[in-house]
């Protein structure tokens, strides 16, 4: 597996300038072929070194970086608090790509409900639209972007963006109806088992 490994760096390699996104797409190799393998002993070596590549100054490392981190699922969740910076990246598609990769991370990425609600005011359109898309998935701390989203849904310049928020709105009163639910039901079964 390792020479495949290799094999595959090298060619990603070649066929892409530049030595750090080389490195990144090491990377994102490795990731993969461990995650297919069900290889799970370099997971956290791996996730370190992409929250390091997170840092580069190349705006294509980090993309690539932030997206394979994204593709961790909520195995990333220690890399939250490095994604949360890159809502401020100076490049709009590292902005965009960080967005969605908090939102695949899933409730393991709730300490970034402020900063995703913060870039729903974002100059840039789609980092807006991925904001509102990526927010239900943090889990039940998303209802507290409740009144940004219903902003964005009413106001903003973008027909995309505000539909994108109206039909997060419509996830996070779903989920905060069944959790309402299901806690009555557990009050409920909790006064029938006193006696």
């Amino acid at each position: 597996m390792t020479g495949a490994l290799n094999e595959m760096s090298r060619t990603l390699t070649h066929s892409v300038h530049g030595r750090r996104f080389a490195l990144i797409a090491s990377l994102t190799v490795a990731v993969a072929m461990s995650a297919a393998s069900g290889c799970s002993s370099q997971k956290t070596d791996d996730i370190s070194q992409l929250v390091e590549t997170l840092k580069d100054a190349n705006s294509d490392a980090r993309y690539q970086a932030v997206k394979t981190l994204g593709n961790r699922g909520a195995e990333a969740r220690e890399a939250v608090p490095a994604m949360i910076a890159l809502l401020k990246d100076p490049h709009g598609g590292v902005r965009v790509g960080t967005a969605y990769a908090l939102g695949k991370i899933g409730p393991g990425a709730a300490s970034a409900v402020p900063a995703l609600t913060a870039a729903l005011d974002d100059p840039n359109k789609d980092v807006r639209q991925a904001a509102a898309y990526s927010l239900p998935a943090l889990g039940p701390d998303a209802t507290t972007a409740w009144k940004a989203l219903q902003k964005t849904a009413a106001r903003d310049v973008d027909p995309s963006v505000r539909n994108e928020a109206a039909k997060s709105m419509a996830k996070i009163q779903t989920v905060y109806r069944f959790r309402q639910a299901a806690d009555a039901r557990k009050v409920g079964q909790t006064a029938e088992a006193r006696p």
